[in-house]
């Protein structure tokens, strides 16, 4: 406790500085010192996946790192931002470390109150305390069912990850219901389409970081946490998969929609964010080693593509001091450097070789055919319809006739930084292969 205060004291004073060489100093502690599943002690253990989304977390809070670094002497309380920061991605560690399911919830539920407070703290929008509040209630009373289904559980068995027997005493019906109820915790964080409603206010009402770290990092919280409860349980999942694989799917493409139709650029990267995450519920329902093994990897690529679509979309925003799809053209003209990084997200985004989403994908298709093959037809057009999104949000955005003449978007070597940080794992991920085959 006294270690982390003086952690937290250093941090104040000394600000950027010390808090990107405790990222560099974690990062290489960690790949140094790792071993699969080394027990650290009775609570705490690495596997592969914890060790692959820490990496991931770890490379992000750099990202977000440096692109605040640039705020500095604008933003209002920007020793309380970064406090806040640091907060939250100390919770998002733990919460990888842990391999207890009570230790796990609360580090999933105490995550939500720093991001509440960067969110109503920071945000762009009049509206950003609404936003907050939305997403803490829709999270909150979610996460109500799971709670009482640790204490019911705890009774009678282990809460450890790796205590594979679960048997509910109850009927099969009943023990359906209690299945659906905890994982609502998770699909709400996800989010599964019909819980998804906070996502886009939250995306469009956060800061530059708040929306960085919600869309890499704690979205894959909620992929994590589903991914731990489908492994630990001998359940019957039938009902349950045909349920939840048909409505991701079915809203999958809705959403798909949903993003040709959008002006808001920033809401449309929201709601391109539910399009994957369909995807993602799609694989871990086939229960195919392959299709888990996509779904491991598009979490990873989500993350990292995300967060350079936003840093992105920030950096014209500060240009246009606008996110409308109808003023935002001819970036092309205005910037050809940007254009360039955006082409590169964008057949990232639509999942285009080589980039690591199409592995991601390919993957998450093999492994889901022999799970059911009509549901492929469904899953292809999901597919096509986000390429179709994709390529009309970089057609629009780059070419067309300039709205406003004025504008000229100033692009530091910090940002080239940046975007050259995102895409370089982009490219180079699927060396990580090895890793899991």
């Amino acid at each position: 406790m006294m270690i982390s205060l003086l952690i937290m004291m250093m941090f104040y004073y000394m600000g950027f500085s010390f808090l990107l060489l405790f990222f560099i100093i974690m990062v290489l502690n960690i790949i140094i010192n790792f071993q699969m599943c080394d027990f650290i002690n009775y609570s705490l253990i690495v596997d592969n996946l914890s060790f692959i989304l820490i990496l991931l977390t770890l490379l992000l809070g750099i990202y977000m790192l440096l692109s605040s670094l640039s705020y500095k002497y604008f933003m209002n309380n920007y020793n309380w931002f970064n406090m806040l920061f640091f907060c939250l991605m100390y919770l998002v560690f733990l919460s990888f470390f842990v391999n207890n399911f009570f230790y796990f919830y609360l580090l999933f539920e105490f995550s939500i109150i720093p991001m509440f407070f960067l969110i109503s703290g920071w945000g762009y929008s009049v509206y950003r305390l609404e936003s907050g509040l939305y997403m803490f209630i829709y999270t909150l009373l979610t996460s109500l069912p799971f709670l009482l289904y640790l204490i019911n559980y705890n009774m009678a068995n282990s809460l450890n990850f790796f205590y594979k027997y679960v048997v509910f005493t109850m009927s099969s019906f009943m023990g359906n219901i209690w299945l659906m109820m905890m994982m609502l915790v998770f699909l709400v964080k996800l989010p599964i389409y019909f819980l998804h409603l906070w996502l886009p206010n939250t995306h469009v009402d956060a800061p530059l970081v708040g929306s960085m770290v919600l869309a890499g990092v704690l979205l894959k919280l909620g992929s994590y946490g589903l991914f731990k409860l489908l492994m630990i349980s001998f359940i019957d999942f039938s009902f349950l998969m045909n349920y939840f694989i048909s409505i991701s799917i079915i809203g999958s493409m809705i959403v798909s929609f949903l993003c040709m139709r959008q002006v808001d650029m920033k809401s449309l990267v929201a709601y391109s964010s539910v399009v994957h995450m369909g995807i993602i519920i799609l694989g871990l329902y086939s229960f195919s080693y392959i299709s888990l093994l996509g779904v491991i990897f598009m979490m990873c690529a989500h993350g990292i593509c995300s967060s350079c679509m936003f840093y992105m979309l920030n950096l014209s925003y500060n240009s246009f001091n606008s996110r409308s799809l109808i003023v935002m053209r001819g970036n092309t003209i205005i910037s050809p450097i940007l254009m360039i990084w955006w082409l590169m997200v964008s057949i990232s985004n639509m999942g285009f070789p080589p980039m690591f989403n199409f592995y991601s994908e390919l993957l998450i298709i093999i492994g889901s055919i022999n799970f059911n093959k009509t549901i492929m037809y469904f899953l292809f057009m999901v597919l096509m319809f986000s390429g179709m999104y994709s390529i009309f949000f970089y057609t629009v955005f780059n070419h067309g006739n300039i709205k406003m003449i004025n504008n000229y978007i100033n692009i530091s070597m910090c940002d080239n930084l940046i975007f050259l940080l995102h895409i370089i794992p982009l490219l180079l991920f699927m060396l990580l292969m090895n890793f899991f085959i």
